[in-house]
């Protein structure tokens, strides 16, 4: 398996996309684009972020006034 990008993120975790995880992004979530950069900026320096009840991580950054990238 290939890894697509490989960040430390704001609350010190590695996280790691793999190819099939970008390619899953990319098929789903078109607005997302064609580069990682805009994951790594999100899971690095979020604006917000929360914790789900099952424990995951919710990176929030906001892309306009009405818009927010979620990372999970």
């Amino acid at each position: 398996m290939s890894c697509a990008i490989s960040v430390k993120a704001f609350d010190g975790r590695q996280v790691l996309l793999l190819d099939q995880d970008w390619l899953h992004i990319r098929f789903r979530h078109p607005e997302v684009g064609f580069e990682t950069a805009l994951l790594s900026r999100a899971l690095i320096q979020p604006d917000e972020a929360y914790r789900n009840g099952r424990g995951g991580v919710h990176a929030l950054m906001r892309i306009d006034e009405s818009h927010f990238l979620v990372v999970i």
